[in-house]
């Protein structure tokens, strides 16, 4: 589990299968977990993986979490962090 600052960005680990035309990519797409504006541009959030919630002491908590990733500048070969909970 990650915690850090509100505008983070991240990479999947594994990059996307080879599409059949151009170069293979070496990196993983770019997962953004709040959605920002750039240039005046909305740039959406990517959805979790997977939510989970649970109840302690009548409050309603819930966790969205994305798994399989590294900081945007670390090399291919770099082991990736579990999860992310936002």
């Amino acid at each position: 589990m990650v915690r850090c600052v509100k505008n983070s960005t991240f990479r999947r680990a594994i990059p996307p299968p080879y599409g059949g035309r151009g170069r293979p990519a070496t990196r993983g797409e770019i997962v953004s977990p709040l959605p920002r504006a750039y240039k005046g541009r909305l740039i959406p959030a990517t959805p979790p993986d997977r939510s989970e919630s649970w109840e302690k002491d009548g409050v309603t908590l819930r966790a969205e979490i994305w798994a399989n990733l590294v900081l945007p500048t670390a090399a291919t070969e770099t082991k990736a962090q579990s999860e992310l909970v936002s």
